[in-house]
């Protein structure tokens, strides 16, 4: 059952990313790029555990990569600009949301 679910899920945000989304490319640190659909949200709020403000930051979301380890260095260029990975700020299994700067 989870399975099916998980399945559903991943077809769910494929097709989200693909209406809302942007082309990218992801490029892991040392390795070759990949083809990624994703989104941009500038001065995006990071909140801590009690739901305030800590900070701004440029993240970037898309469709978890199956086997893709997410770290600083990693590469990602969306709508003409490139960006540099700085931290994962949130990876659910199904959606990746990562703080970038653009390079």
């Amino acid at each position: 059952m989870a399975d099916e679910f998980d399945a559903l899920m991943r077809e769910a945000d494929a097709a989200i990313f693909e209406v809302m989304g942007q082309d990218a490319t992801y490029t892991p640190l040392g390795g070759s790029p990949l083809s990624w659909r994703a989104e941009i949200r500038q001065d995006q709020a990071l909140l801590d555990g009690d739901g305030l403000v800590t900070g701004r930051a440029t993240t970037v979301s898309g469709p978890v990569i199956a086997g893709q380890h997410y770290g600083s260095g990693d590469q990602i260029t969306l709508g003409g600009q490139s960006y540099s990975v700085h931290a994962p700020l949130e990876n659910d299994g199904f959606v990746v949301t990562l703080v970038v700067t653009p390079t």
